[in-house]
C-alpha cells in the first residue's frame, strides 16, 4: 500500500525550492523525497538533479563544484554528467563505470520541480493550468500530517458541510481522467450572508471542482460565479510530516469581485488546518465516502521510485 506510507513515495512531481536560490554554477543538496538529493545548474543556467551522495564513497555532492554540465566530487573529483553516469576521475584512463541516480527537472512558477521516476508519466501542474493566467506563490506551510492526507482532504466530499460554514446544493460528481487524475465536481452555499455577498452570486452558490494530480498536488477550481485556481503542492519531509507550498491563479484581468470569492476560499483553510494535528489515518471509508476512496485507491495503483 502507498497511501500514507512512511517510506514510499509515489511517481511525481514535487517542488524541490525557489528557483532564485539556486545561482548559475552552484550546486546546494536537500533532503527530499525521503532522501538526499543534490541539484546544480551548469553554466548555461539549466539545473539538474542527482542523489545527493557520491557512488564511489558516498561524500555529498552537494560540496561539489560545477564544471560546464558536469558536478565534480569535492571529495576524490570524479565528475558527473546531468544523466548522472561518471564521466572522468583523476587515475583513470577511462570513467568509472559508477553513477548516480538521476531526475528530471523543471522550473515554473519561481520554484524547480524534480519527478520522482526516470520520466515523467504526466503533466506537471504548470502544463494543467496552461498559459496565459497570473501565479502567485502565496504562503509555504509545515503539518504533521503524510501529504496524501493533504490532498484526500479535497476529494473528501462529506467534510464540506460538516467542517466548513457551507451547505451542498448539488450532488457532489467524481470523475477519474487517467491513472494519475481525478477530479471531485460540488456545489455549495455558505451559511453566513455576508460570504454569499462577498462571493456574488446571484443565486448564492460556489460552483467548482477539486482536481488531483498524482498524489501530492491538488487544484481547487472555482468555476462559478467567478473562475480562479488554488494549487496546493505538498512533499513529505519526514515518515508523517509534510510541506505545502500554495499557489493562486488568476486569469489575466481578473476584477475586485474573484478577490472576495478567493476571501472567502482562504478564510475556510484554517479549519482544515486544525483537523491535520493529531489525526491517525485509517481507511475506514463509509459508503458515503467514494470520492476520497476515489483518491486512495489511485494512489495505491501509482508506481514508486
Amino acid at each position: 500500500m502507498n497511501f500514507n506510507h512512511p517510506d514510499r513515495v509515489v511517481q511525481s512531481w514535487y517542488p524541490a525550492m525557489r528557483s532564485r536560490g539556486l545561482g548559475r554554477g552552484k550546486a546546494r543538496s536537500l533532503d527530499l523525497l525521503r532522501r538526499r538529493i543534490v541539484l546544480y545548474r551548469d553554466a548555461g543556467g539549466q539545473v539538474h538533479a542527482l542523489d545527493g551522495q557520491c557512488p564511489h564513497l558516498g561524500a555529498d555532492l552537494g560540496h561539489g563544484k560545477v564544471q560546464g554540465t558536469e558536478l565534480r566530487c569535492a571529495y576524490h573529483h570524479w565528475c558527473f554528467g546531468p544523466n548522472g553516469a561518471c564521466t572522468r576521475a583523476p587515475f583513470f584512463d577511462a570513467p568509472p563505470a559508477r553513477r548516480t541516480r538521476s531526475y528530471p527537472v523543471y522550473e515554473a512558477w519561481g520554484m524547480i520541480w524534480i519527478f520522482n521516476g526516470p520520466a515523467p508519466l504526466f503533466p506537471g501542474p504548470w502544463e494543467v493550468v496552461g498559459s496565459g493566467a497570473r501565479v502567485f506563490r502565496v504562503y509555504t506551510d509545515h503539518l504533521p500530517v503524510h501529504p496524501h492526507l493533504i490532498t484526500l482532504n479535497g476529494m473528501d466530499a462529506c467534510h464540506f458541510s460538516a467542517l466548513h460554514p457551507m451547505a451542498q446544493t448539488r450532488a457532489p460528481e467524481v470523475s477519474q481522467e487517467d491513472a494519475f487524475r481525478t477530479t471531485l465536481r460540488i456545489g455549495g452555499r455558505p451559511h453566513s450572508r455576508l460570504l454569499r455577498w462577498f462571493i456574488g452570486s446571484p443565486t448564492d452558490e460556489l460552483i467548482g471542482e477539486f482536481t488531483v494530480l498524482g498524489g501530492n498536488i491538488s487544484f481547487a477550481t472555482v468555476t462559478y460565479p467567478h473562475t480562479f485556481k488554488v494549487v496546493f503542492a505538498t512533499d513529505p519531509t519526514g515518515p508523517a510530516t509534510c510541506r505545502s507550498i500554495t499557489f493562486l491563479i488568476f486569469p489575466r484581468g481578473v476584477r475586485l469581485r474573484p478577490l472576495f470569492a478567493l476571501g472567502v476560499l482562504l478564510a475556510v483553510l484554517p479549519d482544515d488546518r486544525r483537523i491535520f494535528f493529531g489525526l491517525k489515518f485509517q481507511p475506514g471509508f463509509s459508503e458515503h465516502d467514494a470520492c476520497a476512496r476515489s483518491f486512495y485507491e489511485q494512489v495505491n495503483a501509482m508506481a514508486t521510485w
